[in-house]
């Protein structure tokens, strides 16, 4: 009897999982706005197309066309370049950086990134380990990552203690499914970290020591220099350059790289 009940429950634990398993994938396709392919790809092809005719307005244009219905690291990247081609450092660099941060760090982008900084003058920003861990693979997986292993754990594990004690692969399984959790766990900490870090826009940007217009900026600041977000008052908000020095910005020249949550997209109307 007490075999029966556990193999009752733990195909209801099976079924369970499953079934949240399913609805975690499908969850953004039913709720995002539903993107026509064929107007994005051609939006897409149009701008490269402009790009190449050295057009870069119009394909900044066109690129904002596809960023309102859909996000792609290769997407950004192309941006990124198009923005630092027709003179906005400051977008170029937020840009780029959101690329690395929705694929798997293209070399070309990293590469593009340091030419940008070293052209311009700018500093490349500091980075802790757990953030570096977090910019190691893209935004999503490691959530993906967070549920997939912790339900797999959990249902081997279970499965392993009340039903098949001497096969040692399903202990083996649920262990290393357990410490991929808590990696992935470690990795959204640096995630968390990260969201704070943002882009300076407009050449230059003056860092005040008050909140206020009349107030006279003590440091002058170079468009696309990332800063950190610490906190925000009326229409300024508190920032930390990469050097170290604190100051205040207008809140119109500072954009989060990663804009409002994990996995959301710059918003358009910022971009």
């Amino acid at each position: 009897m007490k075999k029966q009940g556990a193999r009752v429950g733990m195909a209801f634990g099976l079924r369970t999982a499953a079934v949240l398993l399913i609805g975690w994938f499908a969850s953004p396709l039913l709720w995002a706005e539903k993107a026509d392919p064929v107007d994005v790809e051609i939006n897409f092809q149009e701008g490269n197309r402009l790009m190449l005719d050295k057009q870069t307005d119009l394909a900044v244009e066109r690129y904002r066309q596809v960023l309102a219905q859909q996000e792609t690291a290769s997407l950004h990247h192309n941006l990124g370049i198009a923005y630092y081609q027709s003179g906005d450092t400051g977008r170029a660099v937020l840009h780029l950086e959101r690329a690395l941060r929705q694929g798997f760090g293209s070399t070309a982008t990293r590469e593009i990134l340091s030419v940008v900084r070293q052209s311009e003058g700018i500093a490349p920003p500091r980075y802790t380990v757990l953030q570096r861990l977090a910019r190691s693979l893209p935004e999503g997986l490691w959530m993906v990552l967070v549920f997939c292993s912790f339900w797999s754990s959990l249902v081997l594990g279970v499965y392993f203690y009340l039903l098949v004690k001497r096969q040692s692969l399903y202990r083996d399984v649920a262990i290393l499914s357990a410490l991929v959790f808590g990696f992935s766990c470690v990795a959204c900490v640096g995630l968390s970290q990260d969201q704070h870090h943002g882009v300076l826009l407009g050449n230059p940007v003056g860092l005040k020591v008050v909140p206020t217009t009349e107030s006279e900026a003590f440091l002058m600041l170079k468009s696309g220099e990332m800063a950190r977000y610490l906190k925000r008052n009326n229409h300024y908000v508190f920032v930390e350059t990469s050097g170290g020095v604190r100051g205040w910005v207008p809140e119109s020249q500072f954009l989060r790289i990663r804009d409002r949550s994990i996995g959301n997209p710059v918003s358009p109307e910022d971009a």
